[in-house]
């Protein structure tokens, strides 16, 4: 289980309100923890949603996406005179990703070591 943003923070009245909305419209209570970033403890917002008298339901969540992290980003002029970033993943795979600017493709290549990126086939 991974920890989320908020996992045991303290209520708000915020907090009470879109727990309240989000079942009111038919949220599960899994999708409710995950929108209140309190994925990591769904028990702790299943107790808050009996302690209010709130009606929920459960259904688990689909399977999180497949990802690879970034293990090299960097910037290419390419040979038609464009810009571009060729990342290189955990994985082995690399793949270039044109951009219509320089500023952009710097912008794309900035600090992005590590970041899990969607694995689409």
């Amino acid at each position: 289980m991974e920890i989320d943003l908020h996992d045991g923070d303290p209520w708000s009245e915020a907090d009470v309100s879109d727990l309240r909305n989000s079942l009111e419209h038919g949220d599960s209570i899994e999708e409710v923890a995950q929108f209140l970033c309190r994925s990591g403890t769904i028990d702790d917002v299943r107790h808050k949603a009996d302690e209010l008298g709130l009606k929920y339901v459960s259904a688990p969540l689909p399977p999180p996406w497949p990802t690879r992290k970034i293990a090299k980003a960097e910037l290419i002029e390419l040979p038609e005179g464009g810009f571009g970033v060729t990342y290189q993943f955990d994985d082995g795979e690399s793949v270039t990703v044109e951009f219509d600017s320089k500023e952009m493709a710097e912008f794309a290549a900035r600090d992005r070591i590590g970041n899990p990126v969607p694995i689409v086939r």
